[in-house]
């Protein structure tokens, strides 16, 4: 099971819990770094939200975060990475409208190659509803962005040691949250750095290959075979 998440989903569907194992995923991006490009006349928040366009991901909850954060500051930015369902694209869409919000928004939609977009803005913001073991914020740890994100399903596995979550029924929350990494940026982007020291250690190719290396050999009662 790549979190205790999918561990507990896995034992209510009837499977043996001394069966399971729980490996995380794991990235590698030893020459990248996040550093922000914004420039020192900015003087709002600049969010970026990465996942496929479904329900899940609760988009919903991130436009009621962008309202609440534009009455403090007009011009916060949200760059939105990621395609996926075309109608209730065009949902979130009609809703930014009515939120007032459609200008503060970028739909960029699928891109291959994300890391570009981590340097030009400050916050990796995610509000998934459940996730098994997510990908994107393991990236985001890894690079050093700064993270504002719920603890649903496999979020709480990455982020339990360096992040405290907001509660996904809460937006306001994640606006807070936001508002105060922001007055002390500074201090933000510091913690960031140590905290993608310690994510480099726990979410690491070496470690997961080693975690499932150990895996094997007690499977096969702990002895190793020659190829």
């Amino acid at each position: 099971a790549v979190s205790n998440s999918v561990r507990q989903t896995m034992i209510s569907e009837g499977c043996s819990p001394k069966k399971i194992t729980v490996i995380h995923n794991a990235m590698t991006f030893e020459n990248r770094n996040w550093e922000s490009t914004r420039k020192p006349s900015c003087d709002s928040p600049r969010l970026l939200a990465i996942g496929r366009i479904d329900w899940q991901k609760n988009y919903y909850a991130i436009l009621e975060m962008l309202q609440t954060l534009k009455l403090r500051y007009a011009d916060v930015k949200l760059t939105v990475l990621g395609s996926g369902d075309p109608s209730l694209l065009l949902l979130l869409k009609e809703d930014a409208v009515k939120l007032q919000i459609s200008k503060n928004i970028d739909w960029v939609g699928w891109e291959q190659d994300t890391f570009k977009r981590f340097g030009e803005n400050d916050f990796l913001v995610h509000a998934a509803l459940d996730e098994a073991c997510p990908l994107v914020l393991i990236e985001g740890l890894i690079l050093g962005i700064p993270i504002v994100s719920t603890q649903a399903g496999g979020s709480s596995d990455v982020l339990a040691d360096f992040y405290e979550p907001c509660n996904t029924e809460k937006p306001i929350e994640f606006s807070n949250r936001i508002c105060e990494l922001w007055e002390d940026w500074n201090t933000t982007i510091a913690n960031a750095a140590l905290i993608r020291t310690l994510a480099k250690k726990e979410f690491n190719v070496p470690t997961l290959g080693k975690n499932y290396e150990d895996l094997v050999l007690k499977l096969a009662g702990g002895k190793s075979h020659a190829s």
